[in-house]
């Protein structure tokens, strides 16, 4: 039930802290949530960079709950 990042492994229900990143961005925060992981990171760029919020649910899905949460205004 791991999922890899960039040589960096987080489990469904495991507390994450250290930075991890993929191809969509880069992850600030990872929350651990009952048995899921709560994983949200940044992507896109200035002025319009975006918030992704995803459930790592299993070693090959991370399902995104949310997208497109400006951080500026455009």
């Amino acid at each position: 039930m791991d999922t890899q990042i960039n040589n960096n492994q987080i489990t469904a229900g495991q507390k994450v802290k250290e930075t991890l990143t993929d191809n969509k961005g880069e992850f600030f925060l990872a929350l651990n949530i009952g048995a899921y992981t709560l994983a949200i990171y940044k992507e896109g760029f200035i002025p319009n960079p975006k918030l992704i919020i995803g459930v790592v649910i299993s070693s090959d899905s991370v399902t995104t709950l949310q997208k497109d949460i400006r951080l500026y205004p455009q």
